[in-house]
């Protein structure tokens, strides 16, 4: 509506100005007076998104570094976190508030869907040195994917037309790693609302992922000495609850804000 507004308003000062040339040098210092306040206001909004990074950096400093020097003259020697977490980008979903970790405690890596791709030394190489850096350097304990609700990453994937054509530069090349769950959640929940079925293909999502762990000889390697061990997790936000399983998809913590 505010658009078709300001549409209309243009389209009435061009005809004002068509009609009653005399208006035209009246009009243009208006017009300049009217762009000098926008670019006021630009600059104001840019200013306080500075403000916002600059207060957040010292409130942080103020209550959590300033307030716990051993520990960061500790991490200052080094690293040895237990954690590995695939964690989805969304805003909504910081594993570092929803699981309440510490800084050295988790290795992190957020991407679109928390996705992980099956081993690939080309194509996901990012991914891969993140996952043998924190396996064979780091010596992490658990890798572990966590999956939320509202996901738009899934929803994107599920809503990928069936031929397997795409309309964007990255994201549904992306998230077709996880095609194996959206085909399972199509064959099992079929019949199914739309959202029903990406709250489903939520999970699922995260048990290909798990999956694809397996892929990289590192994990594998680990995973028989027994030294690593592999989780998926679940964030609800919409029902404050939190689920946790392993890679034998067997029993699941459920731990819930009820």
């Amino acid at each position: 509506m505010a658009n078709d507004s300001y549409e209309e308003a243009i389209d009435a000062l061009q005809q004002l100005l068509s009609e009653k040339a005399d208006l035209r040098q009246v009009a243009g210092v208006k017009i300049d007076k009217i762009t000098s306040e926008l670019q006021s206001i630009a600059e104001n909004k840019k200013s306080d998104l500075v403000e916002r990074l600059k207060n957040g950096f010292i409130h942080f400093k103020q209550e959590k570094y300033e307030k716990n020097p051993d520990l960061f003259n500790e991490l200052s020697k080094g690293q040895s976190p237990k954690f590995m977490v695939f964690a989805c980008s969304d805003s909504r979903v910081c594993p570092s508030h929803t699981l309440d970790l510490q800084p050295g405690e988790a290795f992190m890596v957020r991407n679109i869907a928390s996705m992980v791709p099956a081993y690939d030394k080309i194509r996901y190489s990012g991914t891969g040195a993140a996952i043998e850096y924190a396996v064979v350097h780091l010596k992490v304990q658990e890798i572990v994917v966590i999956g939320h609700s509202c996901c738009g990453g899934i929803k994107g994937l599920m809503s990928i037309p069936d031929d397997g054509s795409t309309s964007t530069e990255f994201i549904e090349d992306w998230v077709k790693i996880c095609l194996p769950a959206k085909t399972k959640v199509k064959a099992e929940s079929g019949d199914s609302e739309f959202g029903d079925q990406c709250t489903h293909c939520e999970k699922a999502a995260v048990n290909v992922s798990l999956g694809n762990l397996l892929t990289y000889p590192f994990v594998r390697e680990s995973l028989e000495k027994k030294t690593l061990a592999l989780k998926g997790g679940y964030y609800d936000f919409v029902k404050g609850s939190f689920e946790l399983w392993g890679l034998d998809f067997g029993l699941s913590l459920y731990v819930s804000s009820e």
